[in-house]
């Protein structure tokens, strides 16, 4: 997909590839869940349903580890990809 952009004097406007967007926007969701789980003491588990903190406390700490870099590093991924600090 090409990138085009509009240069003005106070204008700027940039195209972002939704490949590029996709992970933008799963990074968000997955803390956003992070968050969501937090707030309400628990997280969902395979074939368990909800697991609150007390009834199962490493896997919720395993969880939310895993969800927490899985989100930032979509958003890492994103900024490096538009930032064109690495061409990949």
């Amino acid at each position: 997909m090409a990138k085009w952009s509009i240069n003005h004097k106070y204008n700027h406007l940039t195209i972002i590839p939704m490949e590029s967007l996709a992970y933008l926007f799963l990074g968000l969701v997955f803390l956003v869940y992070v968050v969501y789980c937090f707030q309400h003491g628990g997280v969902h588990v395979k074939k368990r349903g909800w697991v609150t903190r007390e009834e199962s406390p490493k896997t919720f700490i395993f969880m939310m580890i895993l969800f927490i870099l899985i989100g930032l590093g979509h958003l890492v991924f994103f900024a490096i990809v538009e930032l064109k600090v690495i061409d990949i």
